[in-house]
């Protein structure tokens, strides 16, 4: 058996014990969803697809109502049908193939008032709902201070105004981030688990997003963020300040995750969708693919990564416990604080453990340098990437080739820029709430909704990581792993040469220029 496919059956074999605890059916989350109405924003992308395959396959609700737009010309109809061919429905296919039939799409738009929802619709589900799910946002680091206002902000508010029009509303989750506070400031510093002050009410920062011209507003952005990094984590701070002051009456928590990356266990290990290909994940699929060597990022700091279905599991656990909390409003966040890992120690296992996992679609030897200094990862970049990438594209350009390498670099330098306050500085996440989360959970829903972050193997994960990106990225089938990794061995050698020869082109150039400089002078 292909050694890809050998890992797959292993970590899938584990999945048995959360299979039967599922079947038992004793479990005091199940039990609340079992017949409730749930309302989920942000459904089709990645965290919300698994959080509604997670609650299809483990409990009995009664109807999922997913807020869908029109996208690139399709219309929401269209959209369901594509969403529910998802790779990541294909155990729910198994287990419920009449699943799709508590599925069902509403009309509406984060960005519009109500949520875009018709008068008709919002009058029927605000009569059926019991659970709110506020996932959607946008998570672009470089979004304009007007449009991530309005989606992560304005977007907030106006799910806050469903759920108290809701007439049977048992529990409201939103989903942060946690990096909402993580501040210049505050880098090596603690960031506790709960509410913080933020420069302007959200009220305000909306009417004057509204009302104020953008052009404006993009030039005083660096002002009205701050202590922020990027308007994604300002405005998502800001939008935890609005379910603070907006939330009267209403039982409601926040969940904040770390970097949320591939699935650890379920529904399939590893499983992860494309729009993960420009986060985490795509650096490190760059690098296993022979694209990337270098990255910018401190290989001394912990990073927080977090598989997504732990993270879907603390929504969903958080849901029921916030039912019972007597309208204290509690933040989860969910980190590997208590299990960390440094990106030098993802790296080691990625070099060592995971080459044995190698695909054969790599193009070049698989290796990463971690940079942390913005100069000498510019220089870096340049001579590993930049200087290659524009001599292929000549020669492309010669033999009447799309030109498409500078271009690809140029994304992917720009990714790395936006990535780099999070690859470079660390924080202190505290995570008492989740903590006295989970022991409070029977013992049953701790085996169904494991959001525990000390059950994960960072080894064994990084390895199912790498076999998720293959598997739902790279497609190559699992397959020709032991052809991938003698090919491996054999771009070793030539890498080797290579690096040789380009050393000796740049020593000849500095060499004849100075001797020119010399020369002259």
């Amino acid at each position: 058996m292909d050694p890809a496919l050998a890992l797959e059956v292993a970590a899938l074999s584990k999945q048995r014990a959360i299979i039967d605890a599922i079947e038992k059916g004793g479990s005091g989350v199940q039990q609340f969803y079992n017949g409730a109405v749930v309302f989920v924003t942000g459904g089709s992308g990645f965290l919300g697809k698994q959080l509604i395959e997670k609650l299809l396959r483990s409990c009995d609700v009664k109807k999922i109502f997913v807020l869908l737009r029109e996208k690139k010309g399709k219309t929401m109809e269209a959209r369901l049908e594509e969403f529910l061919e998802d790779p990541v429905f294909e155990l729910l296919c198994k287990k419920k193939p009449s699943f799709s039939n508590k599925l069902h799409a509403i009309a509406g738009d984060i960005m519009e008032l109500k949520l875009g929802i018709s008068e008709d619709d919002w009058s029927i589900i605000t009569k059926e709902i019991n659970v709110i799910l506020h996932i959607a946002a946008t998570t672009r680091f470089d979004e304009s201070l007007k449009v991530a206002t309005i989606t992560n902000v304005r977007g907030t508010r106006e799910a806050l105004n469903l759920g108290k029009s809701c007439q049977n509303l048992k529990s409201f989750v939103h989903v942060s981030t946690a990096y909402s506070h993580a501040t210049v400031s505050r880098v090596r510093r603690e960031v506790a688990d709960d509410f913080y002050d933020v420069p302007v009410p959200p009220n305000v920062l909306i009417e004057m997003v509204e009302h104020i011209d953008e052009g404006r507003l993009n030039d005083a952005t660096n002002k009205f963020i701050g202590d922020w990094p990027n308007t994604y984590c300002f405005t998502k701070a800001v939008a935890e300040e609005a379910v603070r002051t907006m939330s009267d009456g209403l039982p409601v928590c926040i969940v904040r995750p770390a970097i949320v990356v591939g699935a650890y266990r379920e529904p399939s290990p590893g499983w992860i969708d494309m729009s993960c290909a420009y986060g985490p994940s795509g650096l490190i699929l760059g690098v296993g693919l022979g694209l990337l060597h270098t990255n910018f990022a401190d290989p001394k700091i912990q990073v927080d990564l977090v598989p997504a279905d732990l993270v879907n599991n603390a929504i969903l656990v958080a849901a029921h416990q916030t039912a019972h909390a007597n309208g204290e409003k509690k933040i989860y966040t969910v980190c590997s604080a208590r299990n960390s890992i440094t990106w030098g120690a993802i790296g080691d296992i990625y070099r060592n453990e995971a080459r044995s996992l190698s695909s054969p679609k790599a193009v070049w030897y698989c290796y990463g340098i971690d940079v942390p200094n913005k100069w000498l990862f510019t220089i870096m970049f340049w001579l590993l990437h930049y200087i290659p990438a524009y001599v292929i594209d000549g020669v492309c350009l010669c033999i009447g080739q799309n030109r498409r390498f500078v271009k690809l670099y140029t994304k992917a330098y720009k990714m790395f820029d936006f990535f780099s306050y999070f690859t470079t500085h660390e924080w202190r996440f505290k995570d008492g709430n989740t903590q006295e989360m989970i022991q409070r959970s029977s013992e049953s829903d701790r085996a169904i909704f494991n959001c525990d972050i000390t059950s994960l193997h960072w080894k064994e994960y990084i390895l199912i990581w790498s076999m998720g990106l293959r598997k739902y990225i790279v497609k190559d089938g699992l397959t020709g792993t032991d052809y991938a990794v003698k090919k491996q061995h054999f771009f070793f050698v030539l890498n080797l040469i290579v690096t040789a020869l380009y050393a000796y082109f740049w020593w000849s150039l500095f060499s004849f220029i100075n001797s020119a400089v010399r020369y002259v002078l």
